[in-house]
């Protein structure tokens, strides 16, 4: 996992050459959201750096439930490097998630979010490309990454789902066998990131 870390420090560093956000800037059209991606990208590492020393003490059942957290993340970044024309929305509702958490504007908060679908608040910035004609429609992390074309969700969502949902002490896992799945998830998952950015920094 140290190689990918490094492939993923290489990548930040890259990121935040001045012509490069200048770059970002031209795609995702929006300053606020270029911290934000940046910041994203810090917490990717962040997780990933948790996982390597849970996993060195032996202890992967609570690397797959940081796993669970990483993925969240990376399924949003993926949505708005695939639909840049949702920044705007996002920043709206990554903003309403704020005074939320601070407990401020409440009223407000809870006028945004009236006779929304469930987690409307989390991932209502998807809407537009969302088929909500189900009657239990509710937003999910699932949205996100339908909407990224994370073709791999239900795999990468199967790995953590449990570890987040269960009692960790009750789920036995084969050290071995996960461990060759845990990296490989943050292996393919950093992969196909580190591309798009490149990508969007090479136009």
């Amino acid at each position: 996992m140290k190689a990918i870390l490094h492939n993923m420090e290489l990548c930040l560093s890259t990121m935040k050459e001045e012509n490069n956000l200048q770059k970002l800037y031209h795609y995702f059209k929006n300053k606020n959201y270029i911290l934000i991606f940046i910041n994203q990208y810090n917490n990717l590492m962040t997780n990933m750096k948790s996982i390597t020393l849970l996993e060195e003490a032996g202890n992967l059942n609570d690397g797959f439930t940081i796993l669970r957290k990483y993925l969240e993340t990376y399924f949003i970044m993926m949505s708005l490097i695939v639909h840049p024309d949702l920044v705007e929305k996002y920043i709206k509702h990554n903003e309403m998630l704020g005074l939320k958490a601070c407990k401020k504007d409440l009223v407000k908060v809870k006028a945004f979010i009236k006779e929304k679908p469930d987690n409307y608040l989390e991932y209502g910035y998807l809407e537009k490309y969302i088929d909500q004609n189900q009657k239990t429609f509710k937003y999910s992390a699932k949205s996100a990454a339908l909407v990224g074309n994370v073709l791999q969700f239900h795999r990468y969502y199967q790995m953590s789902n449990n570890f987040v949902h269960n009692n960790l002490t009750s789920v036995k896992i084969d050290q071995a066998k996960e461990k060759e799945t845990l990296i490989h998830a943050l292996q393919e998952t950093s992969s196909l990131l580190n591309s798009k950015i490149e990508s969007i920094l090479r136009s």
